[in-house]
């Protein structure tokens, strides 16, 4: 009863409602779109969440969200939900808030009629002897929310002020007739001098529901109570029943990641990412990206399909610190023949990254500039750290298929998903028809050439009863690596497991791998469509820089020169080797190799920042500070004023006697980042406080 009783209160005007200091600290318009527009059908999630944002950017985004998940028909410029909520609104105010001074839409008519919308029928009894004025409104109910045939019942306690909806814990039928009392023969007799007046009348006392067939007066009372309790719920509810508000849960995670127009956006996907081996001995992480059709926005110019994606993927470690970072913008374009073959099935987008050993956390956000949606990943990765010869079996990667590439293999820098010459189309939804193949790919590593790789398919659960086994000579996958069993040994949906062994070739399981895939009744699963992210992975000596670069940032600075120094021996114009390995060298106190890997380079490319600035320090450790600042002011025309790169200039101009030319990089350098107190010394070493700067080059 307690629990009925609050949920009745709800429906007694929002003035019910606890006071929210974070409504009270909204602007203006805000807190009026919340507390006035959208009081009664934005969820509790929806509601919270709005009240956490900080900016106006995020709250202009989240009301235009909130108006376009609710659109009927999206593909139309109006939305019809919006323009029928604003006439329920409208009509409130004008027509159901006349006998009270207050807003018609915080009347309880006006509460129902925005909630629900117009009833089908209305009966009124504002002129009838014997009863306080009353409304009886009608509603067939709505099976999609939950709603059952049903009677609001509205009355004028007294003869004054608005009209109150009827309250089935707290009124009786004789609530309606002056001058009638409270025992339970007061009941008998008001219900039956309603009778009299209105059937539908004495119905709608005894309870909400219209589709019970009438309550006896011994147990309708109490029966009607509970069930118009169970009704006054559904009705609070009903406007969000049906809302999918996991949004809310994605734009909560994506704060910080995404812009505000993107935050509510979030088109669903799936998302798998699988450790691979690489050139070099490296590991390489593949990741695929499917969404469905309806999820997928292009904009149109005559006959030309377009869009542009974002592509952002960040690698943490446990500890929080970024190993690795992604971000490309890759751009779509189809035209009306590749649309029409296309249109209706998945999209998926695959790239890759080189990541070195170790566990981590990986976030990937995709955005659609065509409508500025947004999906997103968030996972945890390992990257084992294999030792020579060890036996390994990595995580299975589920197919649709494997195929040889259609023409010439694929170019330099689309190689996701391609593994011994086989383009691999991963199902990153984990779903097959009964009846479809099961192909899988499984990366395997150290194993003896006598060994055998063994799959069984399971009931997700249940390792004692192989619904299916298959074996397979290691020699025999390395030649095609994938498993395939041409159709699943299943007869129901379901989930499944399969579980593979890696056996050496005295018959001992080295290792082993399950992964659970789930089967769908339906005919046959929609096939996505790929677009490959472009990268240079496919070299093993860019893939060599990255990978140093991956250890530099853990610390490891002897990892990280070493393989600098095999991406220099592969590739000796790579810059993105030369430079990283000459700074390393310099911090480690070796100014001499720095310069001798940087001048070579530089006499190629006079316009790598990364080189110059490098050069400049080192000479200037070297004692050639001339030099050093030839280099130094090339990093400042590059660049522009940097306060490491002033600071040096400083340093340079002083050794050769120019001290107002020192002074003047030192108090530029202090300008741009102010809190140096060790720049401040040194300038009164300088004796700055009489002298003319000198205006930098």
């Amino acid at each position: 009863m307690l629990r009925f009783l609050s949920l009745a209160a709800l429906v007694l005007g929002p003035g019910a409602a606890a006071a929210d200091e974070r409504i009270e600290r909204l602007p203006e318009r805000f807190r009026k779109w919340l507390v006035e527009e959208v009081v009664y059908i934005i969820s509790e999630r929806e509601k919270d969440f709005f009240l956490e944002l900080g900016t106006m950017e995020e709250r202009d985004a989240f009301v235009a969200a909130f108006w376009r998940r609710r659109d009927p028909d999206p593909l139309t410029e109006i939305n019809e939900f919006r323009e029928e909520h604003d006439r329920r609104i409208a009509y409130a105010n004008h027509r159901l808030g006349g006998e009270a001074a207050i807003p018609g839409w915080k009347t309880d008519r006006g509460r129902m009629y925005i909630t629900l919308g117009e009833p089908r029928d209305r009966s009124g009894f504002r002129n009838v002897g014997g009863i306080y004025p009353a409304e009886v409104w009608f509603y067939d109910g709505d099976p999609r929310v939950g709603l059952p045939p049903l009677y609001l019942l509205f009355f004028q306690p007294g003869g004054v002020g608005a009209l109150r909806l009827y309250n089935h814990f707290i009124d009786r039928p004789q609530s309606l007739i002056p001058g009638m009392g409270v025992l339970a023969d007061d009941v008998s007799e008001a219900y039956v001098r309603l009778q009299e007046i209105s059937p539908e009348l004495a119905n709608a006392a005894m309870s909400m529901r219209a589709d019970q067939g009438g309550y006896s007066l011994s147990t309708g009372v109490e029966a009607g109570a509970l069930d118009s309790g169970q009704v006054l719920a559904t009705i609070h509810e009903s406007p969000w029943r049906r809302m999918d508000t996991s949004y809310i849960d994605a734009a909560r995670s994506a704060r910080g990641m995404v812009e505000a127009e993107y935050l509510f956006n979030f088109m669903p996907s799936s998302v798998s990412a699988h450790v691979l081996p690489g050139p070099a001995g490296g590991s390489l992480v593949h990741f695929s990206i499917e969404i469905d059709p309806q999820h997928l926005t292009l904009m149109q110019e005559e006959n030309r399909f377009y869009t542009a994606f974002e592509v952002y993927a960040e690698v943490s470690s446990p500890g929080g610190e970024v190993v690795h970072t992604l971000s490309r913008i890759e751009y779509l374009q189809l035209g009306p023949s590749e649309l029409r073959r296309v249109g209706r099935l998945p999209f998926a987008y695959r790239s890759l990254f080189p990541l070195v050993p170790g566990d981590y956390r990986l976030r990937i956000v995709f955005k659609n500039r065509a409508r500025s949606d947004y999906t997103s990943f968030d996972g945890g990765l390992r990257v084992p750290e294999l030792p020579d010869g060890e036996p390994f079996l990595g995580e299975p990667v589920l197919l649709y298929n494997a195929e040889e590439p259609a023409g010439p293999a694929p170019r330099r820098g689309n190689r996701s998903y391609v593994v011994s010459g086989l383009v691999l189309h991963p199902n990153a939804k984990r779903v097959y028809a009964i009846g479809e193949p099961l192909r899988v790919h499984v990366p395997v590593r150290g194993a003896s050439e006598g060994g055998e790789l063994r799959f069984r398919v399971l009931s997700a659960g249940d390792d004692a009863a192989p619904l299916a086994s298959e074996t397979i000579p290691l020699a025999k996958y390395r030649t095609r690596p994938v498993l395939e069993m041409t159709e699943l040994p299943v007869s129901v949906g379901g989930r499944y497991r399969l579980r593979i062994e890696l056996v050496n070739a005295s018959g001992e399981a080295a290792s082993s791998q399950v992964s659970d895939f789930d089967v769908s009744p339906r005919g046959a699963v929609a096939r996505p469509w790929a677009m490959y992210g472009a990268t240079d992975f496919a070299d093993p000596a860019s893939v060599l820089a990255v990978l140093g670069s991956q250890y530099e940032g853990k610390g490891d600075r002897r990892r990280a020169m070493e393989l600098f120094g095999r991406a220099l021996e592969r590739r000796p114009d790579l810059a993105a080797a030369r430079a990283p390995l000459a700074r390393l060298h310099l911090e480690g106190g070796d100014a001499s190799a720095a310069i001798a890997l940087l001048e070579p380079a530089y006499r190629d490319n006079s316009e790598s920042y990364d080189a110059v600035v490098v050069l400049g320090e080192a000479y200037q450790r070297v004692g050639q500070a001339a030099r050093a600042v030839r280099f130094l002011e090339q990093a400042v025309r590059l660049r522009g004023a940097e306060p490491q790169v002033l600071n040096l200039l400083a340093s340079c101009e002083a050794e050769l006697g120019n001290v107002r030319r020192a002074i003047g990089y030192l108090e530029r350098s202090l300008e741009l980042l102010p809190d140096q107190d060790d720049v401040r010394e040194r300038l009164r070493q300088l004796g700055s406080g009489s002298r003319e700067r000198t205006p930098i080059r």
